[in-house]
């Protein structure tokens, strides 16, 4: 080897661009699973492991219930589910979705398929022993809601998911990602006001009802006669009752039933708002005849007749009961009295109605008085109504 070979720069090494590139890749991408998984099971926002440290900070049962509900079903040890609409998710508030062994298992804007495909999937939960089913009038309607085929194949699949598939929803998914950050931020703001709703138990006790009852006489003094009402709201005039429907409904009982599973149906009751939309659409002897054959089908406790829609702040807005109303319904379908409840209280407790056969059905009441506040104004949206729906049966 000659003196100018030793001088002689030394040749630079090959980049790498064989397997550590790629392996450095995936190592990062794992981690950063790993991060968002262990991140997700450190907050819980749905409340699926109870000795999360963050458990208090579960997400809202109004917020994705159509997502948490399926996973909740299968894991969780109630004994007891609620089903049905928005009615039940927000009138029958448990604001962690479970709590003293009852699961709120409502979904929005729910149709009779859907409520007995989440019973379906409650009589799979070994533990569940009794449905507590609050029906609406207006999920008895001919009305095809957009997506509605594909939202109930959606849920059915969502319900009889496997284990893996509720991993990776529960830990893995963007909706578990985005629920973390928005519990956290919810548990910042419940710490900040000093609300305690975890003292609350499931149904409400008598003296929470009590108060809630006497809060809401207060703010009713302050707000005005009239309310906010939504294009929502509008799609009542368009409803039209479906007899049919009640195949769906005889199944989800006999389900239950066949299953040894208890099922306490409540007919909810109807806002001053709805009770009104309903006669100015000539639904009022519908809605008699809807209560005649839910009797024919079987026992259930009737709010539906009642007068409570002449008293507007025992609704939260023109179409939901407020909770207070909500656990006193609660209280009476579970079979657990209302004393400490109040005067009040007690007389809501009372003004529902065990009915066995058609015969034991009270009479509606008669229409409310137009001098309410929420019976003119709901007569001049209509009004309003039919004059861009020219077409409309009147």
């Amino acid at each position: 080897m000659t003196a100018d070979d030793l001088a002689a720069p030394t040749p630079a090494a090959p980049p790498q661009t064989g397997w550590r590139r790629p392996i450095g890749a995936l190592a990062v991408a794992l981690s950063c699973l790993a991060l968002a998984a262990g991140f997700a099971r450190w907050v819980d926002p749905f409340a699926l492991w109870s000795d999360a440290p963050l458990v208090e900070a579960s997400v809202d049962p109004e917020d994705r219930e159509r997502f948490v509900v399926p996973m909740r079903l299968r894991r969780e040890h109630a004994h007891t589910v609620l089903v049905g609409s928005s009615r039940v998710i927000q009138g029958m508030r448990i604001e962690e979705g479970l709590r003293d062994g009852i699961l709120n298992g409502g979904l929005r804007a729910a149709r009779i398929a859907e409520c007995v495909a989440v019973i379906e999937a409650a009589l799979r939960n070994p533990s569940v022993e009794r449905i507590v089913w609050g029906l609406d009038f207006q999920a008895f309607s001919k009305q095809t809601l957009r997506g509605e085929a594909l939202r109930v194949t959606a849920l059915r699949n969502a319900l009889s998911a496997g284990e893996a598939s509720f991993l990776r929803d529960a830990l893995l998914s963007n909706e578990a990602l985005t629920q973390s950050f928005a519990a956290l931020r919810r548990r910042a703001r419940l710490r900040a006001g000093g609300t305690d709703w975890r003292a609350r138990r499931a149904p409400w006790s008598a003296s929470t009802i009590a108060a809630g009852l006497a809060e809401r006489e207060q703010r009713a003094r302050a707000r005005s006669g009239e309310r906010r009402v939504g294009m929502r709201f509008q799609r009542l005039f368009e409803f039209e009752y479906d007899p049919d429907v009640f195949q769906t409904y005889r199944r989800g009982l006999a389900l239950a039933r066949a299953a040894g599973v208890a099922v306490d149906v409540i007919a909810l009751p109807l806002s001053g708002y709805d009770v009104e939309a309903l006669r100015l659409i000539g639904a009022r002897d519908d809605l008699d005849r809807w209560r005649h054959e839910l009797a024919a089908s079987g026992p259930f406790l009737d709010y539906s007749a009642s007068t409570l829609a002449s008293d507007p702040d025992l609704f939260s807005d023109v179409r939901h009961f407020a909770p207070p109303l909500g656990h006193v319904m609660l209280r009476r379908a579970l079979g657990v009295g209302c004393d400490g409840c109040g005067e009040r209280g007690l007389a809501l407790y009372d003004a529902g109605r065990r009915v066995r056969s058609p015969e034991g059905l009270a009479p509606l009441p008669p229409p409310l008085p137009a001098s309410l506040p929420h019976v003119a104004q709901t007569r001049r949206i209509y009004s309003s109504w039919l004059a861009t729906h020219p077409d409309a049966k009147r």
